[in-house]
């Protein structure tokens, strides 16, 4: 009997592609990652702890990278108390994260991040129908300034449109859209109400937000003004707002006499005030949520028990819709929506 065996043609090639085969496996099992990797994988995870304490998880994919490097990154490191010197981070005692763990975050989204945005062409071109509508358009004074239109709204006691601008100027207008300048205010108008009073009187509850720029400056108004063209009387309702935007109105302690609640939007500092009305009609201010961000309330009886509550959007720092119940007091309490 024969010892010398020798592998036919077709054996010898499923020999080859085997081993070679193995040894791949073998060599990418062995292969280590990288310190960059690690540290975008690191990156991930910390991302997931620190950045949703404040709001959504971003994806990376969202804006280009170069915004996340020069805008986005460098803001949410002063979110989070670092500081920078000489184009350098450190951490203190106020710091809620470390460099190290910062700078593996930066990885993370520096190097995942699109180069540039590529936006995707719409599948059907959108039709430009007015329907039953028509559009008016007000006659416009070519030399003057661009308009920058803080607020809009309508007057049922006079049946007027009001508009104000970033300029401080708040504006009634007629039904053929000719304007009539109101009055400069102390600073933009960003929001009104106008009660139906039981005289007639013309009169209008306007929030002047104090400073249009992101900046932590609380010199915001709710005044109450004459709009019947016969008196100037101006009522400070409350004062001392951090960029108020946006007010409501009702009898939140039943005393028969008007309340209000306020969103002071605010920079990094900001929230939702309660401004309650006195026997001597001034009124006291108190702080229902020290938050920034509010921007918008709605009016309400959201639990049906006969009490108005507010509910109020929230969009910035904890980003949210945010409901406040009436205590039957007066006072309003938060629930997270």
């Amino acid at each position: 009997m024969s010892t010398n065996y020798k592998p036919s043609a077709n054996k010898l090639c499923l020999i080859i592609v085997f081993t070679v085969s193995t040894a791949i496996i073998l060599l990418n099992s062995c292969r280590q990652k990288t310190q960059l990797e690690k540290d975008i994988d690191d990156g991930k995870q910390l991302a997931q702890t620190y950045c949703v304490s404040c709001h959504l998880l971003p994806d990376p994919a969202l804006i280009d990278r170069r915004s996340w490097v020069k805008g986005v990154l460098p803001a949410m490191a002063q979110k989070l108390h670092l500081h920078t010197y000489s184009g350098m981070y450190y951490a203190d005692r106020s710091s809620f994260i470390t460099v190290a763990d910062w700078q593996k975050i930066e990885a993370y989204y520096t190097n995942t991040s699109p180069v540039t945005l590529v936006i995707p062409k719409l599948a059907i071109a959108p039709l430009k129908d007015w329907a039953i509508f028509s559009a008016m358009r007000p006659k416009t004074d070519t030399t003057g300034p661009l308009a920058m239109t803080t607020y809009t709204g309508f007057n049922p006691t006079d049946h007027k449109f009001y508009s104000a601008d970033a300029a401080n100027n708040l504006y009634s207008w007629d039904s053929n859209l000719n304007p009539t300048l109101v009055r400069k205010m102390s600073s933009p108008v960003t929001g009104a109400l106008f009660p139906q009073n039981p005289d007639k009187s013309n009169t209008g509850i306007f929030t002047c937000i104090g400073v249009l720029p992101p900046l932590n400056v609380a010199n915001g108004k709710v005044i109450q003004m004459s709009l019947d063209g016969k008196t100037k009387d101006t009522l400070v309702i409350g004062d001392k707002l951090p960029r108020a935007v946006q007010t409501v109105a009702a009898d939140f302690n039943k005393d028969g006499l008007m309340d209000y609640v306020v969103c002071g939007f605010g920079h990094d500092n900001g929230g939702l005030y309660l401004l309650q009305q006195q026997a001597n009609h001034q009124f006291k201010k108190t702080t229902i949520r020290d938050i920034a961000g509010g921007e918008q309330l709605i009016l309400g009886d959201f639990n049906h028990d006969g009490w108005p509550d507010v509910m109020c959007l929230f969009a910035q720092a904890q980003e949210g819709i945010w409901m406040f119940l009436n205590d039957h007091r007066g006072a309003l309490l938060h629930q997270t929506c």
